[in-house]
């Protein structure tokens, strides 16, 4: 079932969720944008009893937020060569993986569901381009790119045009730009700059498809685009 937070109306719900959201980022064990997390069956938090732990651990399975559930179980024995009693410990855990995609869209729309009923101010977006030191700045997060790579050409590019700057980029526009000399340069090679920078401020920001990409262009998500 997707998850439907416009329906949830208790901030302390909301918060207990995004407690555990946090929990398992903290623990996860990143490889791109795929996580593993191991957490123990009886796990919980200073304000999130093991019960609601593993209730909304169970929800974010059902939402598709997690997947891939799995249950471990170690069975350790402790004892002597005189015939003492044998100890044994069992201690169970469970692994998920984690989508980090929709994770982070889920994050960043869980922040915001709890700031509306609170009735805070919705995150304003600040973001520029240092071609210089190869730094793309969102808010206070730094996503650095290699110098004079085609990630660095696209954003020192689209950043350069500071009235254009959320209009709908062609790839070919960008081309034309990069290289005015060179006709022949294909769109798929500024279509996977845009999927490397996705991925690379995902995984700095949480902010999930920064860059809507169609298959001649892309732009800067609205959903990040400041609201007058």
């Amino acid at each position: 079932m997707p998850y439907d937070l416009e329906k949830m109306n208790s901030v302390k719900s909301l918060e207990k969720i995004l407690l555990v959201i946090d929990d398992v980022q903290d623990k996860s064990e990143i490889s791109g944008l795929s996580s593993t997390v191991y957490l123990r069956h009886d796990r919980f938090l200073d304000n999130v009893p093991k019960g609601d732990y593993k209730s909304i651990i169970s929800t974010l399975l059902e939402w598709k937020i997690l997947k891939d559930y799995k249950e471990v179980r170690y069975q350790f024995a402790e004892g002597s060569d005189h015939g003492d009693s044998i100890i044994e410990e069992v201690w169970e855990e469970y692994v998920v993986n984690i989508d980090q995609n929709k994770f982070d869209e889920f994050y960043n729309k869980l922040t915001n569901r709890i700031k509306e009923l609170k009735g805070e101010r919705m995150e304003d977006y600040y973001y520029n381009f240092d071609p210089v030191k190869a730094i793309l700045y969102i808010n206070s997060k730094e996503i650095k790119v290699q110098k004079f790579s085609d990630q660095h050409h696209l954003l020192r590019i689209i950043f350069e045009d500071k009235e254009g700057l959320f209009k709908d980029w062609l790839f070919s526009e960008i081309a034309e730009k990069y290289d005015h000399a060179d006709k022949t340069l294909p769109d798929k090679k500024f279509y996977n700059a845009v999927r490397q920078l996705n991925q690379k401020i995902t995984i700095e920001t949480h902010l999930a498809n920064f860059f809507i990409t169609k298959n001649q262009s892309f732009h800067i998500n609205s959903e990040y685009i400041n609201k007058p």
